[in-house]
């Protein structure tokens, strides 16, 4: 995650004049790395891992991902989710495909 921001502090106010989307594979899925580009205002899109926790509700339990009962060719779209079991980062959208 250091490594990370202190890559993106670098390059992110080379584009301030434009609008910039983060696009990050498995080795950028933290939601810690989601929660300072939202501190940022900068947009973000970062594949997530199966083993990811996440609720909808500040009020329910985690749930993984993995765990949904998702199969090849399913999706869904969660809005205003919290992610990583404890921590209550967020709320960040999620994409399932």
């Amino acid at each position: 995650l250091a490594a990370q921001k202190r890559l993106l502090k670098n390059v992110l106010p080379l584009f301030k004049p434009h609008s910039v989307i983060v696009l990050g594979d498995r080795e950028f899925h933290s939601p810690h790395l989601a929660q300072w580009l939202q501190s940022k205002h900068t947009y973000f899109a970062l594949r997530q891992k199966k083993s990811l926790y996440f609720k909808e509700q500040l009020n329910e339990e985690y749930k993984v991902l993995k765990q949904q009962g998702f199969k090849p060719g399913m999706s869904k779209f969660y809005q205003d989710i919290y992610c990583n079991k404890g921590d209550n980062l967020g709320t960040f959208n999620l994409a399932v495909y």
